[in-house]
């Protein structure tokens, strides 16, 4: 995993050797090595600035790391199966936000400087990956047949970042004019339309 800096001069890298390294974009040279993980280290970002680095692995643990000095903070460890992917929110009201997505199904919420859990949200899949730090859009399309609920989608429709559009995925046409419109790249079909009497 890689995560760049703000300022572009710099980025964090994961590896499955257990350590991370921060690493000056033009010299290639390593300016800090971050050591603490027990497993792979799986995923990192800056935290709102560039003193402060997150790490998350296959330890099911977050690090919060001091990266100026090379040295951990703290480490967050309400998560129950290994950490696949962190996403930096900017800072807004003087603390940051890191999300990170766990084989526990979970996405969880931070503050990391200051070490709070904020909220978490259990998924029915494992989340794989965090588009809010790679600037990534979410389109929605649905049918919205008797199952499906427009309302449960309500918390995100004022999100800039958030399209739905209502529509068969059985209409060719259509699907060819949304994916021509919005360009996608991925695409998730995760619709599955079942009924017990």
């Amino acid at each position: 995993a890689l995560a760049w800096s703000a300022d572009s001069r710099t980025i964090l890298t994961a590896s499955f050797d257990h350590v991370c390294r921060l690493v000056d974009v033009v010299t290639g040279k390593t300016l800090a090595t971050l050591t603490g993980h027990s497993r792979s280290v799986t995923a990192c970002t800056f935290a709102g600035d560039l003193a402060t680095g997150v790490t998350a692995g296959a330890d099911q643990n977050l690090r919060v790391w001091n990266l100026a000095e090379s040295s951990l903070t703290r480490s967050l460890n309400n998560h129950t199966a290994p950490v696949v992917a962190l996403a930096a929110r900017p800072p807004m009201d003087g603390l940051g936000v890191v999300a990170s997505a766990s084989e526990d199904h979970t996405v969880r919420f931070w503050q990391p400087t200051i070490g709070r859990m904020v909220r978490f949200a259990r998924l029915p899949a494992v989340p794989r990956c965090l588009g809010r730090e790679l600037g990534w859009s979410v389109v929605v399309i649905d049918k919205f047949t008797y199952a499906g609920h427009p309302a449960s989608l309500d918390g995100l429709r004022d999100n800039a970042d958030f399209r739905l559009v209502q529509a068969d995925i059985c209409d060719a046409a259509r699907m060819n004019e949304i994916i021509s419109s919005f360009a996608p790249d991925v695409i998730m079909h995760l619709a599955a339309e079942t009924h017990v009497d």
